[in-house]
């Protein structure tokens, strides 16, 4: 007998309601669809970082868009939300510039003088083609809330009939995106990731079995945050400790590798 929707884990579900789009600067078999992608997940950079959160500047957002110099040499995910069509969040893997392979990571720019000069994982003691950064993860703030908490609590999907199982994967979108993003990081062929992000998220994170490592002291960069690493193989192995953590990874693989451009992917 077919378990009834409500009893099947949300880690499960969440294929069923999410959709992965990938998109690459450097892409030349599809560049439009790649500068159309890469443009969505700017304008809800902007509206979560700039207009919800203050992060970012109104003047330093032209064309109500986030961008930096590091979206050149970054792969952008795209999670839409299959019912109303709306993008649900973003996340970029910045990766090497193989023209300057000594250009810093964003990381280093916010938070170089405070990571431990004598961790093994500082990015000075490692190849930097094998280095990557988990980047401008933002989730829309539709997706954020729950029924009640807001005026418009359902904002722009207003109207739409959303079950009761399909509200419970919503707090998994971030944890879907880092999911993704490892997913990206093995592709790549990339060995160490790192991450800006608040000391609460990477116990959230940990929790589930994504156990970053802080590799430096906190800062104080839009709120209280640290740099953290995690290897390819912790990230892998965490992927395959739950089976519903193992699903998300499988479901992350099978909706990017399809997307993920040849010149990318490595050994």
């Amino acid at each position: 007998m077919t378990p009834p929707p409500e009893a099947v884990s949300p880690l499960l579900q969440f294929g069923s309601y999410f959709d992965l789009a990938l998109a690459d600067p450097d892409d030349g078999g599809a560049p439009q669809q790649a500068a159309d992608l890469i443009d969505r997940a700017q304008h809800l950079r902007y509206e979560v970082y700039c207009r919800e959160f203050g992060f970012e500047r109104e003047e330093d957002c032209p064309g109500q868009r986030e961008r930096d110099e590091y979206d050149a040499r970054s792969l952008h995910c795209l999670l839409m939300h299959h019912a109303s069509h709306h993008d649900a969040g973003t996340v970029r893997l910045v990766l090497s510039d193989p023209g300057r392979p000594q250009a810093p990571m964003p990381f280093v720019a916010h938070c170089g003088a405070s990571l431990f000069t004598d961790h093994p994982a500082h990015p000075s003691r490692l190849a930097p083609e094998l280095c990557c950064e988990v980047s401008r993860l933002a989730v829309a703030s539709t997706f954020r809330k729950r029924f009640g908490e807001n005026e418009s609590p359902i904002g722009q999907i207003d109207g739409i009939d959303i079950s009761a199982p399909e509200l419970r994967t919503y707090p998994l979108i971030s944890l879907a995106l880092f999911v993704a993003a490892t997913r990206l990081v093995a592709a790549c062929g990339c060995l160490h990731a790192y991450a800006i992000m608040e000391p609460r998220l990477a116990r959230r994170l940990a929790a589930a079995g994504l156990k970053f490592e802080r590799i430096g002291n906190d800062v104080e960069y839009h709120g209280r945050r640290a740099a953290f690493y995690i290897h390819l193989d912790t990230a892998l192995a965490a992927t395959a400790a739950l089976p519903g953590m193992s699903a998300m990874y499988e479901y992350a693989l099978a909706r990017l590798d399809p997307q993920i451009p040849p010149a990318r992917r490595r050994t």
